[in-house]
């Protein structure tokens, strides 16, 4: 059979292959084609080939690479902290709290439940007046040196961060306004923070066909840790409101978690002005979560007092000056 090689640059075996690992709208997408000639290249190829289906793995609910991370595990202890909104020239007592419980517990896992970015030159919120707003590079170093702490606190604990939707602003804004520089170094949030692994959510199976769901946010509100746990069918841990609870559900399959962490920021900074001064029903913290011969344990809570000051387990801590 003669071997030719059309615009995708594959030889007629290659182009089969690729088909079928990819699907007609994946092949397209990857070499930058119009679907409807990847079809017409499949109807000619099909007279020598013979029939060329899509991958099966499409007609599945898979998630996408870099959308899930799931686990098997009875034995876990994990760090989780959410919506931290890092500013310039200031460090949370939330954060610092959370750097010494890592070093003194040397937790499996660190999870950054979303949000670690503001990103306020690119967020949706208009300027508030003459504010002044960071730039956006800024605010990338501020957070890797934020981030920086927390791997040398606990060097050897996988580091998961799952996404918020101020994260996600970096990329979108990219994409949306940018489309030319898909795919160059410095376009993903990865290139940034190669020490951590970023997806949508963290699946936990543990147990009797039990599972935890770490994600940034799904049900809002001041009922999101109720509708979440009900509406999810799993325990879930949750940020994004920046409340504090866990609010345990029980049926006829058991006890389930609804857990929000709060806030690693404090209520009151300056990334938070689009509340106007309003009062907040937020908590400046984070929480340990602990898996133990198959059974998930209370969450523990971390809440962050006046500066230098925060709660854990009984007891009031007095962050360490070094």
């Amino acid at each position: 059979m003669q071997q030719y090689r059309d615009r995708s640059g594959l030889n007629h075996e290659e182009w089969v292959a690729e088909f079928k690992r990819l699907g007609a709208a994946g092949f397209a997408h990857k070499y930058d084609l119009d679907v409807r000639n990847v079809y017409k290249k499949r109807r000619m190829l099909e007279a020598t080939f013979g029939d060329i289906k899509n991958p099966r793995n499409l007609d599945k609910n898979e998630p996408a690479k870099h959308v899930r991370k799931e686990i098997n595990t009875d034995d876990l202890v994990m760090i989780v902290g959410s919506d931290a909104h890092y500013q310039l020239n200031t460090v949370s007592t939330a954060h610092v709290a959370f750097v010494e419980l890592t070093k003194e517990l040397q937790p499996d896992m660190i999870i950054l439940n979303g949000d670690m970015i503001d990103g306020a030159s690119i967020s949706r919120h208009p300027p508030r007046g003459w504010e002044y707003i960071p730039a956006l590079s800024d605010e990338m170093e501020t957070v890797q040196q934020r981030l920086e702490e927390i791997e040398k606190a606990a060097p050897s604990a996988q580091r998961i961060w799952t996404i918020g939707n101020h994260d996600a602003r970096f990329e979108s804004r990219l994409a949306s306004q940018m489309p030319e520089l898909r795919g160059l170094t410095g376009t993903r949030l990865e290139d940034f923070f190669p020490s951590w692994s970023i997806y949508m959510s963290m699946h936990i199976n543990f147990g009797d066909r039990e599972k935890l769901v770490i994600k940034h946010r799904w049900n809002g509100g001041v009922h999101a840790g109720y509708n979440n746990v009900l509406k999810g069918g799993a325990n879930m841990v949750t940020g994004h409101t920046h409340q504090q609870e866990c609010k345990p559900y029980t049926d006829y399959t058991g006890t389930r978690f609804g857990v929000q962490l709060g806030t690693m920021q404090e209520p009151h900074a300056p990334a938070f002005e689009y509340a106007e001064d309003s009062p907040k029903n937020w908590v400046s913290g984070f929480a340990v979560i602990t898996i133990r011969n198959g059974i998930l344990m209370m969450p523990e809570f971390v809440r962050a007092h006046k500066p230098g000051t925060y709660e854990f387990r009984g007891e009031l801590r007095q962050i360490d000056d070094d």
